[in-house]
């Protein structure tokens, strides 16, 4: 993968934003989705404290596609 790819992979690491499962079972998961989509961020959702998805807004997945991503 290019470095570009990777400085992309790496920024957003740095700005993930980690929430549990069980957030979205409690009604939270419309208020997490508008945050993604308006703020451009990226979400790490944990079921019994283990990583399982990565929540990201469409621009963001776009741009990681253009970019060259296997995503």
């Amino acid at each position: 993968k290019s470095g570009k790819v990777g400085g992309i992979y790496e920024k957003a690491r740095n700005h993930t934003n980690h929430h549990q499962m069980t957030e979205f079972l409690r009604g939270q998961a419309s208020k997490i989705f508008d945050d993604v989509a308006q703020n451009d961020k990226v979400v790490l959702v944990n079921k019994n404290s283990k990583p399982q998805n990565i929540i990201i807004s469409y621009d963001r997945y776009c741009r990681l596609k253009e970019n060259g991503a296997d995503i």
